[in-house]
């Protein structure tokens, strides 16, 4: 170990060093003359003349360890010898001992603590185990780490990641020969800082003037775009200083600066600097900064760089101008921005500037910051506020500072009692106001909102710092409190600055994004700092297994954040306008989690045979998912090896702990690093090969992206994706318009049937005997109805047809017996025959809307489902008018072997047929998509991931048979469709009839379906496409699309009825709206269930209340009641869609209330989530399933 980096922690005695070397007393020649020969044997031994050094046990280490494995039982050993000699000659220099255990050493080993009784004392240590029996080191001492160099002497707490890094005894030496082996290198960042930082404390301001400060600012266009930059763009140190006061000071300014104070000059001065340092930032492109949260430095302009340093140096010479250590207006202000400026030229938090935040809260508690406003009646009303915001700022920034020194805070809550500040613009309030405005609401995200949000996790963070680095002990349950003061804190975070997954937040600006990443990541910093302690031998102990779940759980969130920030930062991402903001701070909460892992996986000491963290902890944690978190860290790291020792440090850390030069081919970040550490040029491996099937992925019992993209999430090109997409779209949508709209036409054709001739043809219309001179047409009516009671009989059947076999075969037949189906109806002689072809037609039309329905879902996400629904519905409202016109135009044959309608039928069956040749080539799933490529298939399935929904699962599974048909909302879903089709059951069958009774011929008549038809295609569009776009609006949509049909069935109702009448005609129309309705009946059906078991029984039941619904329908139109307007048809329409409103409204409470309850209870765990995702389950039994509304 070199004298020039001695580190102390509980593992060595706390005494000065002196630089000779620990075993033989020699002193050491400095690194760059050594000639150190091998040492065979100790001292010892030398002098009883043993020659040979194989039997000698102490040994010096000449040379760098190759490897726990070779050195393992001489480290331990030697440490134990070590602490029981520290412990046995200074005693009382010891530190106290911990909350989690207590050190006992004898000349032979170190020993632990057993589990203790439960129910007992956790301070009371029961039957010890020597340490070295468990094959693991001491955990990091809670007396922290002191490192002794030529340089001075420094000293971190044991929350800091490099304690516990030191903590890993095999590492010290290693890290010891690292410096040295750098120590002749200059660092890149600190050889660009030509003085000591901060230089306020190092500057002399004797002979500077005012008028000098003044000469040295840049003309005012220049100074008038950074300043503009600085409150519109740059989002730092946000609220403390009033943009509307600022800039009525600012024109003063420039009328006679001669008589500004020097303070605020100064002030103007540290914006200048912050807005040219951010601009420089920003410029630079991630591919050319690090991944870890450590931008490369730019490449500034020569003149631009001398004229920041000039101001930098004006600025240390106007606050010691201007006596700032006295305080006074402005002090405060330019301090802080001040500080933020050197912290962004250094990259990090050195000791100095630690020293300078120490010295910002000490000037604002003489300034009386910590006492709120209020008990000062001379501070006016907006005094007071902006006093709240710098003291929150400043507070702030001492925990900050202090937590990534490693050392304690130097503001006390306990002495502070300043409330804090309201979320307000700047606009709301100014030196005028006499009464502050109440603050707004925390959804409006106002600049100051992230301010509130940081502070709601201060008074909490500071008491989890306290903890770890206090030297007194605290019980268990005292731990278990500040767990749930942590929780509580997120919980009074605003929700719009609580984290969402990136899915869930496409219309949020990458600025808050970062935002909420930082505090999530807080948050889990705050776990892992309270639960670190419990790491060590305790993790023996049944009683502590919650801390060392919850310590490494967050730990690995930290470190999934990490990746995802090193994503998305890149070029296309979603964080790559506010790359820069991974500061320094996140820098540290990422070392940090690699540490803490690195520390459990060294301590450990198991084989790859144990997978799961050990007994008793909540959840299951695999070495194996630890190791990958590691190696994908490990990349990011080597990135910014070159300009960072903290970087080469966990390098350093992670080659020793995982054993190996670099990540492995299996790395789930795709890139290799060679033996130097540094990346190379293999690109992102955002496809690999799928896995092969195993005990996880036997085919059928689990869905069938398992066996393409695993259980683990995987980084997919958007490039790639919006391709897959597009693809998919081009080849199913205007498919399933066609074959849906060749249903409806099918459907619809009958109606234009009875007017040219059917009805007579097959004796569909004869007189009533029971009321003479009247025409009963309820054969008509029932070759309506039973089209759908085939389709009922044909709907639970094909849909699980569908499921269990090859969806492009079992579609493609069923089509082609459709088609002649079909056509076979224009050689139907009679009523009773066209009653066996409706039934028939009706079974094999029922695998349309059910396959299409499965179809979308297993394609397309959430959000992209209403959007797909609607288009290949939308065919209900095209085909009116496209099967019009072609109806109208058969209206024009006057000769020929057939009869008009028969013309209609054989057309139908010929479309049908070509429809059912294409279907032979639709694919099951995006997994046998042939259309795509392999990386397109493999995108396509990965982006369902998120979702839950699931892709495919062929195998057939009774327990979601029987949750489907417990679950209430299905029925809910059943009753508003089945009420909301008996509109379509109307006017598909007997549409032109019934406005053919308004006066109007039969042309026209069939003319008149056409404004329904555009109507009803337009309303479905814009539904899906404003429910793809606004999250939660298609309830509330469909809702609003009810009542337009409720006004035309009450308008065709009470209008009268004349010859050509124009009102129901009107009425008629706007009934259109109707496609809407059930569109979104159906978007929200399916895109609220999982299980493919389960999405089918919901298809096939949505299907069965469309059937209702199309019998109800002509069954209220009765020929005797045309003299009144048909009353039954119109009031049996109203009071269907009331039933639609109401289930609606029952079915958004039951899908928000499950959310909430979700929201509540399940924490968040995204490598959990993407292991979820393609195990066929249920809505009900994923807890990371969220319901659309």
């Amino acid at each position: 170990m070199s004298n020039a980096d001695i580190t102390y922690s509980a593992h060595a005695p706390a005494q000065e060093p002196t630089p000779s070397d620990s075993l033989s007393g020699r002193p050491r020649p400095p690194p760059s003359r050594r000639r150190d020969k091998p040492q065979l044997s100790c001292n010892a031994c030398r002098r009883r003349n043993r020659g040979s050094g194989s039997s000698c046990t102490y040994t010096t280490a000449t040379g760098r360890p190759h490897g726990p494995v070779h050195v393992q039982d001489r480290i331990n050993e030697l440490e134990s010898l070590v602490v029981s000699l520290m412990r046995q000659q200074n005693p009382a220099r010891a530190c106290p001992p911990s909350s989690e255990y207590t050190v006992q050493a004898t000349p032979d080993e170190v020993h632990v603590p057993e589990p203790s009784v439960p129910g007992g004392n956790p301070e009371l240590p029961g039957e010890t185990t020597p340490m070295t029996q468990l094959g693991i080191s001491p955990p990091p001492s809670d007396c922290g780490s002191i490192k002794v160099r030529e340089s001075g002497v420094s000293y971190v707490s044991s929350a800091h990641w490099a304690a516990v890094l030191d903590s890993i005894a095999e590492l010290r030496q290693h890290f010891a020969e690292e410096d040295e082996a750098y120590a002749r290198i200059p660092d890149p960042i600190q050889s660009q800082a030509s003085l000591a930082r901060p230089q306020l404390f190092y500057i002399s301001s004797t002979h500077i003037s005012h008028a000098e400060v003044l000469h040295a600012i840049p003309p005012r266009p220049v100074v008038d775009r950074l300043v503009s930059r600085y409150f519109n763009v740059v989002d730092l140190a946000t609220g403390i200083v009033h943009s509307g006061k600022f800039l009525r000071e600012y024109e003063g300014f420039w009328n006679r600066p001669q008589e500004t104070p020097i303070v605020w000059v100064g002030l103007l001065l540290a914006i200048i600097c912050v807005s040219t340092q951010l601009q420089e930032t920003t410029l630079v492109p991630h591919s050319t900064s690090t991944s870890s949260g450590t931008p490369s430095q730019p490449t500034q302009d020569p003149q631009r760089q001398a004229m920041v340093d000039t101001l930098r140096k004006k600025i240390a010479q106007c606050l010691v101008l201007g006596h700032y250590a006295k305080g006074g207006p402005h002090v405060l202000e330019t301090l802080i921005l001040y500080l933020l400026f050197e912290i962004l030229l250094s990259k990090g938090v050195e000791t100095g500037i630690w020293v300078l935040a120490g010295n910002i809260a000490q000037i604002a508690i003489h300034m009386g910051y910590h006492r709120d406003a209020k008990h000062f009646p001379d501070i006016s009303p907006f005094a007071g506020e902006m006093r709240r915001r710098v003291w929150t700022t400043i507070a702030q920034i001492d925990y900050s500072s202090s937590l990534q020194m490693g050392l304690p805070t130097v503001i006390k809550e306990s002495q502070v009692d300043t409330a804090e500040p309201r979320n307000l613009y700047d606009a709301d309030f100014d030196e005028d106001t006499t009464n502050l405005p109440p603050s707004r609401p925390e959804s409006e995200v106002t600049p100051i909102l992230y301010v509130l949000s940081k502070h709601r996790l201060l008074s909490v963070s500071v008491k989890v710092a306290d903890m770890a680095i206090e030297p007194r002990s605290h019980s268990y349950s005292e731990v278990l409190d500040l767990d749930k003061q942590i929780d509580k804190a997120r919980d009074a975070l605003p929700l719009s600055m609580r984290w969402k997954s990136l899915a869930s937040s496409l219309d949020v600006p990458s600025q808050v994004l970062m935002k909420r990443i930082w505090l999530e990541v807080s948050l889990q910093r705050l776990k892992v700092d309270l639960h670190r302690k419990f790491m060590g031998p305790s993790r023996l102990q049944q009683e502590h297994a919650y801390s060392r779940s919850a310590c490494l759980a967050a730990a690995m969130r930290i470190l999934e954040f990490q990746h995802l920030v090193d994503e998305e930062a890149r070029v296309d991402g979603r964080l790559n306008e506010n790359h820069w903001r991974v500061s320094t701070s996140l820098l540290h909460e990422f070392l940090l989690a690699t540490s803490i892992l690195c520390f459990y996986l060294q301590n450990r000491g198991a084989g790859p045979q144990e997978q799961s963290v050990g007994p008793g902890d909540a959840g299951d944690i695999s070495v194996d998912r630890i190791k990958r978190l590691l190696r994908a860290s490990q990349v990011i790291w080597a990135r910014s090896s070159a300009t960072s020792r903290a970087a080469r440090k966990a390098v350093a850390a992670l080659r020793y702990v995982l054993g190996d030069s670099g990540a492995s081919a299996g790395s789930s970040s795709g890139f290799e690093v060679s033996d130097s550490g540094v990346s190379s040029s293999a690109p992102t491996q955002y496809f690999p090969d799928p896995a092969p099937p195993g005990p996880e992925t036997d085919r059928g019992e689990k869905d069938v992206a398992m066996e393409m993209v695993g259980t683990e999430s995987h980084a997919i090109d958007p490039v790639v994706i919006a391709s897959a997409v597009r693809k998919i779209d081009w080849f199913l949508i205007p498919a399933m318009m066609f074959g849906y709209g060749l249903v409806y036409y099918d459907k619809a054709i009958l109606g234009s049937a009875v007017l040219f001739g059917m009805t007579s043809d097959l004796e569909l219309s004869v007189p009533d005997p029971n009321n003479p001179g009247a025409v009963d047409t309820s054969r008509l009516s029932w070759a309506t109805s039973l089209f759908y009671f085939g389709m009922l009989a044909g709907l639970y059947p094909m849909s699980f047809a569908l499921q269990r076999l090859d969806l492009g075969r079992v579609l493609g037949g069923v089509v082609c017996v459709w088609a002649a189906t079909c056509a076979a109806t224009a050689g139907v002689t009679s009523h009773g025959g066209l009653y066996a072809q409706r039934f028939f037609l009706g079974f094999v039309e029922s695998i349309i809307p059910t396959g299409f329905m499965c179809i979308v879902s297993g394609f397309y996400t959430q959000a992209e489902q209403s959007l797909r629904q609607s288009w290949w519905f939308s065919s209900t409202g095209l085909w009116t008018i496209l099967g019009g016109a072609l109806n109208y135009g058969f209206a024009q044959i006057t000769g020929g072997g057939l009869r008009r309608w028969q013309y209609i039928y054989l057309l139908a069956g010929a479309l049908t047929f070509l429809f059912g040749l294409f279907c032979f080539a639709a694919p099951s799933s995006p997994v046998s998509a042939w259309f795509l490529t392999k990386e397109e298939r493999f995108a396509a399935v990965e982006r369902l991931r998120y979702g839950q929904t699931g892709v495919r699962c062929t195998k057939f599974k009774w327990a979601q048979l029987r949750e489907a048909v417990l679950d209430v909302k299905i029925w809910l879903i059943a009753l508003m469709m089945a009420s909301a089709y008996t509109v379509n059951g109307a006017v598909s069958g007997f549409g032109p009839l019934i406005v053919s009774t308004f006066g109007w011929s039969t042309l026209n008549s069939i003319l008149f379906q056409f404004p329904l038809g555009g109507l009803c295609f337009i309303v479905i569009l814009l539904t899906g496409w404003l429910g793809s776009r606004i999250p939660n609006i298609r309830i509330l949509m469909l809702i609003i699309c009810c009542l337009p049909v409720i006004a035309g069935c009450a308008i065709i109702w009470k209008s009268e009825w004349t010859f050509h009448a124009a009102a129901p005609v009107i009425g008629y129309t706007i009934t259109g709206t109707f496609g809407g309705v059930v569109s979104l009946i159906i978007t929200i059906g399916m895109s609220n269930v999982a299980g493919h078991t389960k999405k089918s029984f919901t298809s096939a039941t949505i299907f069965v209340a469309y059937c209702v619904g199309n019998i109800i329908g002509p069954q209220l139109v009765r020929s005797q009641s045309k003299a009144h307007h048909y009353p039954e048809l119109w009031l049996g329409l109203i009071i269907c869609y009331c039933i639609t409103i109401l289930s609606s409204a029952a079915l958004y409470i039951v899908l928000q209330k499950e959310n909430k309850r979700r929201e509540a209870t399940v924490v968040e765990d995204e490598t959990e989530r993407s292991k979820l995702a393609f195990q066929d389950l249920t809505d009900k039994e994923n807890p990371y399933f969220r319901y659309v509304m």
